[in-house]
């Protein structure tokens, strides 16, 4: 008699544990961050049923997860918490599927699919990487075919402050107020009849954020000494001069240290009047401006980034890294080529990299289908510019793709 095969997937997340850790987070989250949760639409809810969030902070997944409770949540999650056995370990207790971020995954794709059936409830973040200034980012449109293939009725955990209590830049926390509110988005019946560009924007929408709107309103003080500190990771290029990387940062000044343009980071975040009126008062206006100005440069003919890097490959069995050894990075429209000091070359094409996954101040990661690649850089100080140009070549990728799929024969 032929055997049949059973296919694994993910645990559901253990019970005593999940609601151990959901007691202890909850306590923490409220003592430190002031968390408020709004769960009208989960009142009644009955699983299955997919999970959207955004993703302004790295406490995102447990702000979604207490805000779905009593249900337990199976959550997607960035490779690289499964790049030690004892986190591999710990992840898999929680139930949390390996996703490859930035990057086309075929695996968790299927997973997915095998949860649905199995009658579990997932959690997704489609922007797949936090903000760099506090604004939602883009989300690729295949989450919405992916959603309709899944036909569970879809839930949304907006967080608001999250990203002003941790901004992207420093590792110190900032006691405020983050507000976490649940909406029913979708119903099953609404993603069979909704077209795959109908659930696409209203995922978007749902999902869009700027922590800098939402503190207009709010007006809440975000407790820190130190307001400014290593801002100049994101903000790196003066809106008054032009010159790059000339900004440096001290208790809550930003200055630049080729024209003397600074700007100071009042109590809410905002930028305010320095030794000049802020021609910015918020990062994300700073930051889209700089991300304009690579624009021209990415569009023209001479683009190409190149930096020196120390490079590590993953180990065989997926956790941690190799021995790190010196090489050059470049960066042109193809995607991202790397030649080892010791005559070895690496390519990852642009299509795999929707955006960099990076650590402020010290490099960045490349997923593929072999594992996680990680850099650490020389000149750390141009890692926003590297963000943007990756992200740029991305779309441009993706824009092309597009182009000749409409022009395709076979479509039509």
């Amino acid at each position: 008699m032929k055997k049949t095969e059973t296919v694994k997937i993910p645990r559901k997340p253990l019970l005593a544990a999940y609601w151990l850790a959901a007691g202890i987070m909850k306590i923490y989250l409220k003592l430190f961050f002031n968390l408020k949760i709004q769960k009208q639409a989960t009142k009644g809810l009955k699983g299955p049923f997919v999970v959207l969030g955004n993703h302004p902070s790295g406490y995102d997944a447990i702000i979604t997860g207490l805000a779905c409770l009593p249900h337990r949540i199976n959550f997607m999650a960035g490779a690289f918490l499964f790049q030690s056995r004892f986190m591999t370990w710990v992840m898999k207790l929680a139930g949390a599927v390996p996703k490859a971020q930035m990057t086309s995954d075929i695996s968790s794709v299927m997973t997915m699919m095998r949860l649905a059936k199995a009658k579990r409830n997932i959690g997704i973040f489609p922007e797949g990487r936090r903000s760099n200034s506090g604004e939602g980012v883009y989300i690729q449109p295949s989450i919405a075919k992916m959603l309709k293939k899944l036909g569970l009725p879809v839930m949304v955990v907006k967080i608001n402050g999250a990203w002003l209590s941790l901004p992207r830049w420093t590792t110190k926390r900032r006691k405020g107020k983050i507000e976490a509110v649940t909406s029913l988005l979708f119903t099953a019946q609404q993603l069979k009849t909704a077209s795959v560009e109908e659930i696409y924007q209203g995922i978007a929408d749902a999902l869009y954020y700027n922590d800098y709107e939402w503190q207009r309103q709010h007006r809440v003080v975000y407790k820190t000494r130190r307001p400014a500190e290593k801002l100049e990771t994101i903000l790196y290029q003066c809106p008054q001069c032009k010159e790059e990387y000339s900004m440096h940062s001290h208790i809550a000044q930003l200055s630049c240290n080729a024209c003397g343009y600074t700007v100071c980071v009042d109590p809410y975040g905002f930028l305010m009047e320095g030794s000049a009126p802020a021609r910015f008062d918020t990062p994300v206006k700073w930051e889209n401006w700089e991300m304009e100005n690579n624009r021209v440069f990415f569009e023209s003919p001479n683009f190409c980034f190149e930096d020196a890097v120390q490079m590590q490959e993953p180990l065989p069995d997926g956790c941690g890294f190799g021995e790190a050894f010196g090489a050059h990075m470049r960066l042109d429209r193809e995607g991202v080529h790397v030649k080892a000091d010791d005559g070895r070359e690496f390519f990852f094409p642009r299509e795999i990299m929707q955006a960099l996954t990076w650590v402020f101040g010290q490099g960045f990661d490349i997923p593929n289908h072999q594992g996680i690649y990680r850099f650490r850089v020389a000149h750390p100080e141009r890692l926003m510019k590297l963000a943007h140009l990756v992200e740029l070549n991305f779309r441009q990728a993706m824009n092309k793709l597009e182009t000749e799929k409409r022009h395709d024969p076979q479509n039509h």
